[in-house]
């Protein structure tokens, strides 16, 4: 009995080995790729810093996630994140990307066609192409001219920060918070927070500069 038991024991732990082997040597896929413009305001009069913020939907182990390059067609301009933030969603999605590609120097980040190269850790690679298109004439307003600059609907969030930066509130403005300083009857340690409107689908997002929360009690 003991030798049958040994036996089968010995069969499953290799049924395990071989799929997870097999699943650990699958060729990488990416199933969508959200893209997101961020025009970033840091103050009320300067114009915005840009930046894309690219995340793929992975399929498998989103752990396994390697390194993330992204090349523009018509400039020949590539990024690269080494370590990108790894993200497995309660919908069963599993994403990984960087919210930080910016072009360097003054160049603004170019419109048109990518292709994102997605490697996992064992070396291998699969690709994705997606599209990058934004109003070229907001990157010379004011965070003043917003939201009326934007054409359509939008979306408007807030981000909640304390004192030390932390982000401790992501959403919608509630009902209650017809005031400024109402926030801080739900969130007491609260001191700033910042504003932004998302468009075409949340492919474009305006980011507003910091507003204190102690100065409107």
């Amino acid at each position: 009995m003991k030798g049958v038991l040994s036996f089968f024991c010995t069969l499953i732990f290799s049924l395990l080995s071989v799929l997870l082997l097999s699943c650990s040597d699958s060729t990488p896929q990416v199933s969508t790729v959200q893209s997101t413009v961020v025009f970033d305001f840091a103050d009320e009069k300067s114009s915005p810093s840009l930046r894309l913020s690219i995340f793929a939907e992975t399929q498998g182990d989103v752990h396994r996630a390697g390194e993330i390059r992204l090349y523009h067609e018509e400039s020949g301009m590539e990024w690269l994140c080494k370590s990108p933030q790894k993200i497995a969603g309660n919908d069963k999605k599993s994403w990984a990307g960087h919210r930080n590609f910016v072009s360097p120097g003054e160049a603004s980040v170019p419109q048109g066609r990518y292709t994102l190269y997605y490697d996992d850790l064992s070396g291998r690679e699969c690709t994705a192409d997606f599209n990058v298109s934004f109003p070229q004439e907001h990157t010379k307003l004011k965070a003043s001219d917003f939201p009326e600059a934007i054409n359509g609907s939008r979306t408007e969030k807030l981000s909640i920060y304390d004192a030390s930066g932390v982000l401790i509130y992501w959403g919608e403005r509630k009902r209650s918070w017809k005031k400024d300083s109402n926030i801080l009857n739900d969130y007491g340690t609260a001191v700033k927070y910042r504003t932004c409107y998302y468009t075409n689908g949340s492919s474009v997002a305006y980011l507003m500069p910091e507003k204190s929360l102690l100065n409107d009690k």
